[in-house]
């Protein structure tokens, strides 16, 4: 199985204003358990996680991971989400996860702190996750290439998610520093807590049981506690410490740096390879004048650049392989899409090379040469041939019987897709009548297939609607003489 990180691999649960994450299964077969498990849920492309607010359905696929889906819009216009380019993978919905994990923590201690998901400048939503409790608060880190806000972090505990680095001269003035990351077991996004102790390893591992909270909002792990009773525990010094690190990475950082960065990234985003490539050598040029946090934001950023900038252009010297090809097979249709792409691509990016260049020329002459019209042959009166046409080959029954069963996963997988539509109110009586319209015709091939719901469903709107006169008859009625569609949703 080909796993695909653009996929929309995380939603929410119940509306998109909802905070209880929920993973879609990679395997077809876990899918299928999945769906029944969740039989009248409904996922959101919520917010929380970058997404656009809109309705979710999920896609079985048996030579990729499967996935969420944004649901067709009534009037049949593409979603623009940006998750279906900007990736929806697994970890992205881990700032969510977090709250899940430390709910076991707090709940033992009979407390209910407030979750809150901070929203950065230029950084994905959930970058930063603060606890407040009685007053308290304890910051989660978790986007490695958003820089730390020691200044903010000042008023209480800072905790590290995957890959934050921290330097090796604060850590010793810190002592420690608790850390999260993530890990899968099937549908399940497990949080495992660990403690870094400068000189130490970090301790992985850490049962969120074996924790507490202190009277001061701390997370005291069994090494921090082991910490604290060899060197005392003082709050007012590690917030001191931290206000300092805020004044010093504040001067490190300059902000003609911070918007270097800034720009690059958006430009990678918007497939601006030229402008990328400009923006990279000035800030090379930058590098001997930065330190500290500055000059390893640049470092990153530039590193994550050049990658993507070879990956352009892989994918720019594939689009021109493939164009030079198709000019010389005279594939008129595949070379005028083809010369389409290359043109869109040259206007973000860097000018065409001389072989790029000779490629569309001979392309474009190409499509405005009409094809030669070949010239018919003179019937031949002295010889009259009866020609038979080629007779389809047999097929063997064990063919028949996969195309069949093909053809009835397909019709299945629609069916599912449109029950799914069906269950919301959001549709209107013209549309709910098309849609079950294709449903019952597709009921007889596959509705034995149905779970024990889905059946009942069915079932059930099909009493609503006594008459399927096709989506012309504009609403069908019920025997009350209210709209069956409106009835439908009650």
């Amino acid at each position: 199985m080909t796993f695909d990180t653009r996929l929309i691999q995380t939603a929410v649960l119940g509306d998109p204003d909802s905070d209880e994450p929920v993973i879609c299964p990679e395997d077809p077969i876990e899918l299928d358990i999945f769906k029944e498990e969740t039989q009248g849920a409904t996922f959101w492309c919520s917010p929380l996680l970058g997404g656009c607010g809109r309705q979710l359905g999920t896609r079985r696929c048996v030579t990729r991971a499967s996935h969420f889906f944004h649901l067709h819009d009534p009037e049949g216009v593409q979603s623009d989400c940006t998750r279906r380019t900007r990736g929806g993978g697994i970890g992205s919905a881990d700032h969510l996860f977090v709250k899940s994990a430390m709910q076991r923590v707090f709940h033992r201690q009979g407390l209910e702190p407030r979750y809150r998901f901070v929203s950065l400048d230029d950084a994905p939503v959930g970058s930063v996750v603060d606890i407040e409790l009685n007053g308290h608060r304890l910051r989660v880190h978790m986007n490695k290439d958003v820089p730390i806000d020691w200044k903010a972090v000042g008023t209480g505990e800072l905790i590290l998610g995957p890959g934050v680095q921290i330097s090796d001269d604060l850590l010793q003035v810190l002592r420690y520093v608790n850390r999260v990351k993530f890990r899968s077991e099937g549908r399940r996004r497990i949080m495992v807590i660990g403690t870094q102790v400068a000189g130490e390893a970090t301790t992985w591992g850490i049962d969120p049981s074996d924790c507490k909270i202190a009277d001061d909002g701390w997370l005291v792990t069994p090494v921090v506690e082991r910490v604290w009773n060899t060197e005392g525990h003082d709050p007012a010094r590690l917030q001191d410490v931290c206000r300092r690190a805020g004044d010093e990475t504040a001067s490190e950082a300059s902000p003609q740096i911070g918007e270097l960065i800034r720009l690059i990234k958006l430009d990678m985003h918007a497939g601006l390879t030229g402008s990328v490539q400009s923006l990279c050598e000035q800030a090379e040029q930058e590098i001997s004048r930065c330190r500290g946090t500055a000059l390893s934001r640049l470092r990153a950023v530039l590193a994550e650049a050049r990658d993507w900038l070879n990956g352009q252009d892989r994918d720019r010297q594939r689009l021109f392989n493939l164009l030079g090809k198709a000019q010389r097979n005279r594939d008129v249709t595949q070379t005028r899409a083809l010369v389409a792409r290359a043109e869109k691509l040259l206007k973000r990016g860097t000018p065409a090379s001389q072989a790029e260049q000779d490629i569309l020329a001979s392309a474009r002459r190409m499509m405005a040469t009409p094809a030669p019209v070949p010239t018919p042959r003179p019937p031949t009166p002295s010889l009259t041939v009866n020609v038979v046409p080629p007779q389809p080959e047999h097929q063997s029954p064990a063919d028949r019987s996969r195309q069949k069963q093909r053809a009835e996963r397909e019709d299945l997988t629609k069916a599912k897709e449109i029950i799914v539509r069906l269950r919301s109110k959001r549709l209107s009586d013209k549309e709910r009548l098309d849609l079950l319209t294709r449903l019952v015709s597709l009921e007889e091939t596959v509705g034995h297939r149905f779970s024990v719901r889905e059946r009942h469903d069915v079932q059930r709107w099909k009493r609503r609607f006594p008459s399927l006169r096709g989506s012309a008859a504009g609403t069908a009625v019920t025997d009350s003489g209210a709209p069956a569609a409106a009835a439908m949703t009650e």
